[in-house]
Formats: C-alpha cells, structure tokens, sequence
C-alpha cells in the first residue's frame, strides 16, 4: 500500500489548509459557501435560511454569513475561514464517540465525508502525505481509506464501515 500513500503524497495541500479571506475567489471558498449553507440548513437552532450564493467568491456576503458562524464558537469573529472554523462545521454535524456512524464509500458526500477525511488527513499528514477534504468520497479517499485499513489490519475494501470508523476514532 505504499503506493497509495505516494500518490496521496503528491496532491496538493488539504482544503483545510486554505484560509479563505474577503476578496478570495476560488474552489476553496464555493466549498466554504456549501459548508456555510449545510450549516444553515441543518436542524437545531433557527439560523438564516440558504445563505449564500455558491459562486466561488468570498465578498461581503460570505464574510457576514462566516462571522455569523463563527459568533457562537467563542472565539474571533473574523471572516476568515481558519482550520478550527472547518473542524467546528464538522463537529456540528458528526455525532460523539461511540455512536454508530453509517456505512460510506465512493460515491458519498456531506459531512461524515468530511469526517472520514479529516481523520485520514491526521493519519497521512504523520508519514508525509495529505489528502483534499472537499466531503466527497472519491478515488483518493478510497485509496486513503484502503492504506488505512491495511495498515491497521483491517479489511481492505475501500469501504468505511463500524471496524473502520471504530479504528479511526480509537475506539
């Protein structure tokens, strides 16, 4: 499986590594407008109906709409999106430890995606290597997931089930 990681190891740095900041334009900030829109539409408090358009450019809107996130999260309200904004959209959307999380493989997308490539992210960034978080479940993230897996004896099937989410997690 070390092909995999070499592989993973060339793609660019993670989303995650990109802090969108007015006037950006780009894929990084239409991720950061889904996410912020995800967001809105999730269930719990009320918060603001769909927000932004998902045109790719961080302008006024986009920047009220990520301080508004970023309100409650007790810390700077600055409209620039930091790697702890990311893991606090994360953390609103994945439930805690022992709970069971769904099966996921290509073809998946949302929040437990972002998830599973957050961790695997952690897990490849300590030998050198990285992975895109953009919560869909491609070939790379199957390709991240079967290294995973063999190299923690699991079986490798590229698919994220209880024994995968179990290890990834350290439960």
């Amino acid at each position: 499986m070390v092909v995999g990681l070499v592989i993973l190891g060339a793609l660019p740095e993670t989303a995650f590594a990109d802090t969108p900041r007015p006037r950006d334009a780009g894929a990084a900030v239409v991720l950061w407008q889904k996410m912020l829109n995800m967001w809105a539409a999730a269930p719990g408090p009320p918060r603001s109906p769909r927000l932004l358009a998902e045109d790719g450019v961080f302008g006024p809107r986009t920047g009220a709409a990520t301080r508004r996130f970023e309100v409650p999260l007790d810390r700077r309200a600055d409209g620039v999106v930091q790697q702890s904004d990311r893991r606090a959209w994360l953390g609103a959307f994945i439930t805690c430890c022992g709970a069971a999380k769904p099966t996921i493989a290509r073809g998946s997308y949302g929040p437990l995606v972002g998830h599973l490539q957050l961790e695997l992210d952690e897990w490849l960034r300590k030998r050198s290597a990285s992975l895109v978080i953009d919560l869909s479940f491609g070939p790379r993230t199957e390709t991240a997931v079967r290294a995973y897996q063999a190299a923690h004896g699991l079986t490798v099937d590229g698919v994220v089930g209880q024994e995968t989410w179990a290890a990834l997690l350290g439960l």
